[in-house]
């Protein structure tokens, strides 16, 4: 019995705390008192500045700015760090517990609305990131047949009963799980960074930044979507080669004048990071005397 309470109350206050995130990153930069003022659960500030601690010391939110109150003593204001946007990127463009289409239109409000907010922190991709997902618009609504093929390979869900009537829908489900994927795959390098190398090195013999630069998450994307632009060029569906369609998605990017300019930015330094690896290959070779 006191096993249960305990796992209740654990589960109880990871609810909490992912509430409390939540609202920090949807509608930050917020005080304990802002929190606490506007709590459906009337929860006590002495609740919620325990919250804003535990996250603080997660790395997931931080001062963002700091004001004098009346009486003189300071007064915080909290948002997310990047690791913190990230993370909330993660959950809530899961593919998780989705029975009907991957994302709600309020779900996409929701995110689009945060991106905005927020846009400072990753702003190559975030400033642009509503131009990226307007309507390429190459199909018409009575391609049924291409488009369920399309959206099963994108989505993975072969019996899904709600079909996209457009193709722009299906190339915004496609960005999103770019950026889905571009998330996951920075949180797992900022965890190596911060959390296991450091574990490997003597301290104060190994040092890395402690947040991804916007370069790096741009690269990151880029990356990301080369690697699923791949995948869907050798994709077939219900006998439908979805290559022809979104295989040639790098043509969508070319077509919005920023994301352009990013693009070819990105594939000027992967050719310039192609020669380093070609000299590495052709030394190796040569001193171990390889075919390759």
């Amino acid at each position: 019995m006191n096993r249960n309470k305990a796992e209740t109350k654990r589960k109880t206050r990871i609810n909490a705390l992912n509430n409390e995130f939540n609202v920090i990153v949807e509608s930050g930069p917020l005080t304990v008192y802002d929190i606490t003022k506007n709590d459906p659960e009337s929860r006590k500030y002495s609740a919620h500045h325990s919250y804003v601690k535990e996250l603080e010391s997660k790395n997931r939110i931080c001062i963002h700015k700091t004001e004098t109150a009346q009486k003189g003593k300071p007064k915080y204001f909290y948002g997310p760090t990047k690791y913190g946007i990230l993370i909330y990127l993660s959950d809530n463009l899961s593919t998780k517990n989705k029975t009907s289409e991957y994302l709600s239109k309020s779900a996409i409000q929701n995110i689009l609305k945060v991106i905005e907010r927020w846009s400072d922190m990753f702003p190559s991709v975030f400033k642009n990131w509503e131009s990226l997902i307007q309507d390429p618009g190459l199909f018409s609504a009575n391609e049924e047949q291409e488009i369920q093929s399309i959206h099963q390979a994108i989505l993975l869900k072969k019996n899904q009963a709600i079909i996209p009537q457009t193709f722009g829908k299906i190339w915004m489900y496609y960005c999103f799980l770019v950026l889905r994927n571009t998330a996951n795959r920075a949180i797992q390098l900022y965890e190596i960074e911060r959390y296991m190398l450091p574990n490997v090195f003597e301290p104060g013999t190994i040092g890395f930044e402690d947040q991804l630069s916007d370069t790096d998450f741009t690269d990151l994307f880029f990356t990301v979507f080369f690697d699923m632009f791949v995948l869907l060029k050798n994709a077939s569906v219900q006998g439908d080669n979805v290559g022809n369609y979104m295989g040639n998605s790098y043509i969508y990017l070319m077509e919005k004048e920023a994301w352009k300019g990013l693009f070819v930015n990105w594939l000027s330094t992967k050719k310039a990071e192609s020669e380093e690896l070609k000299k590495w290959i052709n030394n190796i070779s040569d001193e171990y005397h390889l075919s390759i």
